[in-house]
């Protein structure tokens, strides 16, 4: 009896011994007892590894529990500083451009008073561009409406340089009401004047036509500037093709990625150019223009 005793004193021994030396008082669970034999003192060494997995099955769910609860806390925070960034944004939305108009009508009052009509009427072309960009909701607009947009654009490039650069537009007037993406024609134009004209030598021209070719409605913006070689004319496609948004030919790229989003990838988006000769945008849209 004594010796039983004594054993079982000296297997607790050892259980203690080996609990603070593996570290299961701080925190270690992956350890375990190992006592040979079929007697109680054995069993008593199985029981201890079962009450350490045990801990360390429970420890592991109050760990999950506890960094789920900070994922979700995060989480919620994101959601609220979002939240709040949307505020702001609206609020500026609401608050720029009215300040905007404001100053712009102001400058444009006092340039009337002073006689200076032709520096008005084009701020005032300006302004009321600006509030179209600003305002007008939807991803459509007729044929119409975008041209009107695109000759005031053009009034005001025209005012910086003069005769260098002239408009030709060519619809037929059957299309005027068919609906195309807005915003589509005025980053053409753009580009036409800044990448193809600015550092031509003498005048140049950009051509806008849009005709109906069979079920697609074709959209071309033609430029007689400096062009592209033909290393840079596959980088631009690759570039427009394989790009993301942000980066250089931001605008080419957000027209292909609407067109893509707006027709289910039916709509064509094809650049074509020829160093010293001009650039050609071509679109085509399906279905007339309206998209599916």
């Amino acid at each position: 009896m004594q010796d039983a005793k004594q054993r079982n004193l000296n297997v607790k021994r050892h259980i203690a011994h080996f609990v603070q030396k593996n570290g299961a008082a701080i925190g270690n669970f992956k350890i375990s007892a190992n006592i040979a034999g079929n007697d109680e003192i054995a069993e008593m060494g199985e029981r201890f590894n079962d009450m350490v997995k045990e801990l360390d099955v429970l420890m592991n769910e109050v760990y999950e529990a506890k960094l789920e609860v900070k994922n979700t806390e995060i989480k919620k925070q994101k959601a609220e500083n979002a939240r709040k960034e949307a505020q702001l944004l609206a609020l500026q939305s609401q608050i720029n451009p009215h300040y905007l108009f404001n100053t712009m009508e102001s400058i444009r009052m006092n340039l009337l008073l002073k006689g200076e009509r032709e520096t008005s009427e084009i701020i005032k072309l300006f302004a009321e561009s600006f509030r179209i960009l600003i305002y007008q909701k939807g991803d459509m607009v007729s044929v119409h409406e975008e041209l009107e947009f695109i000759n005031k654009y053009f009034i005001v490039q025209k005012y910086r340089y003069e005769d260098k650069i002239n408009l030709l537009i060519d619809a037929d007037s059957g299309l005027m009401d068919v609906e195309i993406p807005k915003f589509v024609l005025q980053p053409l134009v753009e580009n036409a004047i800044y990448h193809g004209l600015e550092l031509k030598e003498g005048k140049g021209c950009i051509k806008v036509s849009i005709t109906k070719e069979g079920q697609y409605l074709h959209i071309c913006v033609k430029d007689d500037g400096i062009g592209m070689r033909r290393q840079d004319l596959e980088e631009l496609q690759d570039s427009i093709e394989n790009g993301s948004i942000i980066g250089s030919n931001m605008a080419l790229k957000n027209i292909s990625k609407r067109l893509g989003l707006l027709y289910n990838g039916r709509a064509r988006f094809v650049v074509q150019s020829e160093a010293e000769i001009g650039t050609c945008v071509d679109i085509y849209l399906p279905g007339g223009g309206t998209y599916v």
